[in-house]
């Protein structure tokens, strides 16, 4: 029976609390005039009365979109930001700009604007930065430090642009893009495409492993016996292949993983099923031919051994980028990150050749103004990094952000920093209270330690602490707006494809608030008999075991190609070649120089050259670097089993790892990491 109904209140709370459902679960609006949905709710939930679809998108959406604005200018009041923004086209092909403001590690959705009929020029997107730059200031009362872009040439010009306008706005291109990017000529070519064309032997296995992708893939009937095998071989798993992508920053790295985790799946087909899986009634003589002899090749152990050494090299961009596209990520994380790269695989004598960067001299006053670090890892014998020079560096760089001369407090406060006495000693700032914090999982930041001490009103030797939390705030990538590329994707979708960006806009803000509010609980990884050491490190196994297919014969074949594999990978030009070509690219600059050793003096020219600014034969930087290297590299493995566990169960992927996952709960991040050395 149906009971008396609620009062306006709860039915306005019911209504809210309904919109909030169907935003956070992804539910289209039109759901809500379903019969079915209409019968469940007048037969468990008499008393409530469901709005309409018009109702429960418009004036309840609003009004939530309202709310939650509401909680981000409270929440990101008086904090340092940057600010980003990005193109995207939705289903519609409508050109849209999409404008976050980062507050302190914790992006906010701002503006969505259609600028389909508008000219994509540097004024054009200046104008419209401008505004919101305004925004930011004026509204949310935010101190604005700086302001990332991709390394397109019309949003160079417009950084330009920007700069001249608000000359305290530090202007970055994104180091999310730069890692994977390089720009030649006006043109922006995938790093990683870079890779395969120095080491062009490689190309050709990566070439194979991308065809053999696309082959199972596109033919359910041999995807269907590769799933039955590996659900015979792994106990019931059965993972998917993925095909890379250009612009998914890991993919390759991704796909040869992939490969390499089903290997015994494949080979054992390959040998026991050539026939029927080149065998397709639907495919021409010549295409039947074509894919025999792809399987031919990829039956061979050299292709496998290749694969292994591709897998291995390309971890270390898929690993970089991750540390890369936090949201939390500063810019002193961004240069250990490429020290690393450096000091990993780049042993040999082979130079750098590097170019001015108008953003260099901040990477190296983030990693020298984290309390934690300072000089420690520098190299003691480059003259560019003396306490002199240290000095000249942060005073040009003082006088842009803060808009004031350093004067003689300033530099008595920095020379203090720089030799831990007086406030600035490890015990007046409470290092070691701050590091215990962080081991018990409380959520710790560098720009904490600084905000307090700052002041209201920072002038003279007070606003050297305010001058390093603003630099220690900036975050050198858009990975947020990326990742609002995919949430607005799940949103405004073929079916739902008349929704103006505004809508879109209220829907993704309100979800994300949702999600942070009430985030998801600790997603563990399958637990699966298949490891790596199945599926890599055995050199001898074999794929039938006790099997009479896998005769004698087969075994001395594979132990010969794995020689001619071998004999050829000594032929291909170092890693460490291609490497030393990507830095060029991401800090290009001076004339090429030999690699300097930590006891050689480092003249001025060259002091600020990324293979002079560390030492890196010290045990202190190998331990500094690894420490963000491997919460990286963990966060990354887990987060591909996690997408294997969603795959195997044909369950969707959270919107977020489609693009750049975020770093696990319960675990210190790439920044906080810092804290606890």
């Amino acid at each position: 029976m149906p009971g008396k109904r609620w009062t306006e209140k709860t039915q306005a709370d019911f209504t809210a609390d309904l919109c909030r459902l169907f935003i956070s679960c992804n539910i289209t609006w039109s759901a809500i005039e379903d019969p079915v949905l209409w019968l469940f709710f007048a037969c468990w939930v008499p008393e409530a009365q469901l709005p309409s679809r018009k109702v429960l998108s418009g004036c309840v959406l609003d009004e939530e979109a309202r709310r939650v604005t509401e909680e981000m200018h409270a929440e990101v009041r008086a904090k340092y930001a940057m600010g980003q923004c990005d193109g995207w086209k939705n289903v519609n092909r409508d050109s849209i700009v999409v404008s976050t403001v980062n507050a302190q590690y914790t992006p906010w959705l701002l503006n969505l604007f259609d600028i389909s009929a508008v000219a994509k020029t540097a004024q054009n997107f200046f104008q419209l930065i401008v505004d919101e730059v305004q925004y930011c200031i004026k509204h949310l009362s935010i101190t604005l430090v700086t302001y990332c872009t991709d390394a397109a040439r019309d949003m160079k010009a417009m950084r330009h642009r920007l700069h001249q306008r608000f000359p305290w706005l530090i202007t970055i291109d994104c180091w999310l893009i730069r890692l994977f990017d390089q720009v030649l000529s006006a043109q922006i070519n995938l790093l990683v495409v870079d890779y395969f064309k120095h080491m062009q032997h490689y190309s050709t296995f990566m070439d194979q492993a991308e065809e053999l992708i696309k082959w199972f893939n596109n033919h359910t009937r041999v995807l269907a016996m590769l799933k039955e095998e590996q659900h015979r071989i792994y106990e019931g798993w059965a993972l998917s292949l993925l095909y890379p992508v250009n612009m998914c920053w890991s993919s390759r790295y991704i796909a040869c993983k992939c490969l390499l985790d089903v290997k015994k799946a494949i080979q054992w087909l390959l040998l026991t099923k050539l026939d029927e899986l080149g065998h397709n009634a639907e495919e021409t003589s010549r295409k039947q031919a074509k894919a025999r002899e792809l399987f031919l090749q990829v039956r061979s152990a050299e292709f496998w051994d290749i694969l292994s050494i591709l897998c291995t090299q390309l971890k270390p961009f898929a690993v970089a980028i991750n540390i890369a596209q936090a949201d939390n990520t500063r810019l002193d994380t961004v240069l250990l990150a490429l020290g690393k790269l450096l000091w990993e695989f780049f042993t040999d004598t082979e130079s750098f050749e590097h170019k001015s960067g108008h953003d260099r001299e901040a990477f190296i006053l983030a990693l020298l103004l984290n309390p934690y670090i300072r000089r420690d890892y520098f190299n003691i014998n480059n003259l560019a990094l003396t306490e002199a020079s240290l000095w000249s560096t942060f005073k040009r760089l003082f006088h842009q952000v803060m808009q004031q001369n350093a004067d003689f407090e300033v530099m008595q406060a920095f020379s203090d920093y720089l030799s831990r006495v007086g406030r600035w000693s490890d015990v007046s700032m409470s290092l070691k209270d701050w590091k215990t914090r962080a081991h018990a999982r409380v959520n710790v930041d560098v720009v904490r330690i600084w905000r307090s001490f700052r002041t209201v009103n920072p002038r003279g030797g007070k606003a050297f602490a305010s001058f390093v939390a603003r630099l220690l705030s900036m975050v050198p990538n858009t990975g947020a707006t990326e990742r609002n590329f995919s949430k607005l994707g799940t949103i405004h979708t073929k079916t739902q494809n008349r929704f103006k960006a505004e809508h879109v806009r209220k829907t993704v803000l309100t979800c994300d608030y949702l999600a942070r509010s009430h985030p998801l609980p600790p997603r563990c990884p399958r637990n699966s008999s298949m490891t790596d050491s199945e599926t890599r490190n055995d050199e001898s196994w074999s794929v039938t075991d006790n099997r009479e297919a896998y005769s004698s014969k087969e075994a001395s074949s594979r132990t010969s190609s794995q020689a001619a594999a071998r004999s050829r990978a000594n032929s291909i030009p170092p890693f460490s070649a291609f490497l030393s070509e990507a830095i060029d690219t991401l800090l290009p600059g001076e004339p090429t120089i030999p690699l300097i050793t930590p006891t050689a003096p480092v003249d001025l020219c060259n002091g600020l050259l990324l293979q002079n600014l560390f030492d890196y034969s010290s045990d202190a930087f190998t331990r500094i670097a690894m420490q963000v290297w491997s919460h990286s590299a963990h966060s990354l493995d887990r987060d591909i089993a996690l997408h294997e566990n969603h795959v195997a169960n044909n369950l969707p992927s959270h919107p977020e790892s489609s693009e750049a996952p975020a770093a696990p709960q319960n675990q210190p991040s790439e920044s906080e990491s810092l804290l606890t050395e």
